[in-house]
């Protein structure tokens, strides 16, 4: 068996930049959809957690701002894909805010304000589009000339090396 059956190609870098690019345009559009959702009924994230119907009303306030902020953190990447600027730091901003939301999830736990069961799984969606996102992230603005500078990688310019700014034609 070869070489090539052993370790199969890597996709190329705008091949990447494109699925990854993808992957956060889809991740957007559901944050928003998910964000307008919790607009509409608030009191739906906390009874799946495990509030009782009484707290869950009293909770809607606070619900809704999360349900702002993520609608507005979706919708201004899906505004960064749709018109060609960089979608990075809203990727970013985006896993900072599942993190967050994983960790007060943790904490609601410890403290037995949510079923532990339905409030571990939440955190686990949580943490899981906070890893997501920041694959994405990592590839989702890549052009050749960022992958030139990535440690690991070898540029195919000058034998690997850069040539200095400033030096043209000297040696």
């Amino acid at each position: 068996m070869g070489r090539k059956g052993l370790h199969p190609a890597r996709p190329s870098q705008p091949g990447r930049r494109r699925a990854a690019r993808l992957g956060a345009g889809a991740a957007s559009l559901a944050r928003v959809g998910v964000g307008l959702a919790l607009l509409a009924r608030p009191d739906g994230l906390p009874k799946a957690v495990g509030v009782d119907s009484v707290s869950a009303r009293r909770m809607a306030w606070v619900v809704r701002l999360f349900a702002a902020r993520d609608a507005a953190l979706g919708a201004g990447a899906a505004h960064a894909l749709l018109t060609g600027r960089p979608v990075r730091p809203w990727l970013l901003a985006q896993a900072a805010s599942d993190g967050a939301d994983a960790v007060a999830l943790g904490l609601a736990i410890r403290n037995r304000q949510v079923s532990a069961i339905r409030g571990t799984a939440v955190a686990a969606f949580a943490l899981g589009g906070c890893a997501g996102v920041l694959a994405a992230a990592s590839d989702a603005d890549a052009t050749p000339a960022t992958a030139e500078r990535r440690p690991g990688r070898v540029s195919a310019v000058a034998g690997g090396r850069r040539p200095r700014r400033g030096r043209v034609g000297r040696r």
